[in-house]
Parts: C-alpha cells; structure tokens; sequence
C-alpha cells in the first residue's frame, strides 16, 4: 500500500493505493477540509480502476483527478466554495 496526498483549492486530497493485481487497482480517495476538523471526511470512495497494469504513482493520479472532479462538482459558478 502507498499513500499520495495532494491539494486542490484549499482542500486535501488523500489517496491510497491497497492492492494492484494484473490489471486492476484499488484505490482509497478521501477530501479532507484542513481548515475545519469538524467535517472530517467530506468524501470517502474506494474504486476499483481497470485498465492497467499501471504503477502506484498513475492509479493515484485517477483517484487524485477523481477528487478534484468531486471538488469542482460542489463549487458554484462564482468559484465560492458551497462545501459548508
């Protein structure tokens, strides 16, 4: 298992990748808000991506690009953040 963390407008991304097999990844994503511990996890997906073999590094880049899809997914047209 290999851990990734990334940030995207202000929020933390997590990503772990469990297991590749020949082929598939498991990956764990996770958007965490630092600036309020009170939301903890904003989003918690565990995904299984086809297509590989790929190595660590690029099954966390499609969980880090999930993410961040998420992420644009809950702002407004204004680029305010509507997460809270």
């Amino acid at each position: 298992m290999e851990t990734f963390t990334d940030t995207y407008l202000g929020l933390e991304i997590h990503v772990q990748v469990f297991f590749i097999s020949s082929g598939e990844a498991d990956v764990s994503c996770r958007i965490v808000d630092p600036s309020d511990r009170r939301l903890a996890p904003l989003t918690a997906e565990v995904m299984r991506v086809p297509g590989g073999p790929f190595p660590h590094a690029a099954a966390a880049r499609i969980g880090i690009a999930y993410c961040m899809g998420v992420i644009d997914a809950y702002r407004d047209e204004d680029g305010e953040c509507t997460l809270h």
